[in-house]
Parts: structure tokens; C-alpha cells; sequence
């Protein structure tokens, strides 16, 4: 079974969205606080790239589960509460798994709060979402 996140995060602090061996990401983060939630390995994949920085108030990942039991225990409450406060998972949703991320929304700001996701000078990127 595929489910695509939807989150946000302030890029600040990282050096981007994808794991970088010199730097911490948002992805290596989100990856890691996943994996010591559910103590399995989970491997993100996200629809683009960020520069380090970068905010996204919008931006989605896939990623395969093994069975619907799992699905079940994933809450976007239990993720929120094992991520820093600079990254937020907005919701959680399954997917065909023929679904794949091309390349989706990324909505870059000045600055954000992705508590209230009040956001500051927005500038909107396109997005796909192929169904082959």
C-alpha cells in the first residue's frame, strides 16, 4: 500500500529536503523520528527538492506500508509529536500503487509558522501527480 504526506516545515535549519551526507535534512529527520516511532526503517520519497533554507508550506512524500495494520497506527498526532516544531505532517492518505510523485507543489516563503502556517511571500511552483 503507497501513502502520500502532505507537510510543511521552516527550512532554517536544514540544508534542504533530501538527506545530504554533511548536513542534516528535513527528510533525514522525518526519516528518522518515523523509524524510532514505529522501529522500522523508513525510506521517504519526496516529490522535489529544496535548497537549504528553503520553506515549504505545502510539499508530499510517498512512502510504501507494509500492511493495513500499520496504516491504522499511523496518526499524523503520533508523527507531529516525535517532530521538531519546524516540521509539520498536515495529513496522511492512501494511494493507488501506481501513484508516484513527479513533481509537486512547493510553495517557498520568506518565512513561516508551521504551527499556525502563517506564510510570507509566497512563490508557487507547478506540481504532477503521474498515474501511470
Amino acid at each position: 500500500m503507497r501513502i502520500f504526506i502532505e507537510i510543511c516545515f521552516d527550512g532554517t535549519a536544514y540544508c534542504g529536503w533530501q538527506k545530504q551526507p554533511n548536513a542534516t535534512s528535513v527528510q533525514q529527520t522525518l526519516e528518522e523520528r518515523w523509524s524510532e516511532l514505529f522501529n522500522i526503517p523508513v525510506t521517504l520519497l519526496g516529490c522535489g527538492r529544496t535548497d537549504t533554507g528553503v520553506h515549504a508550506s505545502q510539499f508530499f512524500v510517498h512512502h510504501d506500508v507494509l500492511n493495513e495494520d500499520y496504516y491504522d497506527r499511523l496518526t499524523v498526532a503520533k508523527l507531529n509529536a516525535v517532530l521538531p516544531a519546524d516540521i509539520a505532517v498536515k495529513q496522511i492518505f492512501k494511494v493507488s500503487m501506481t501513484f508516484m510523485l513527479v513533481l509537486m507543489l512547493i510553495k517557498e516563503a520568506t518565512s513561516i509558522d508551521v504551527r499556525t502556517l502563517k506564510i510570507h511571500s509566497i512563490g508557487i511552483l507547478l506540481f504532477i501527480i503521474h498515474d501511470p
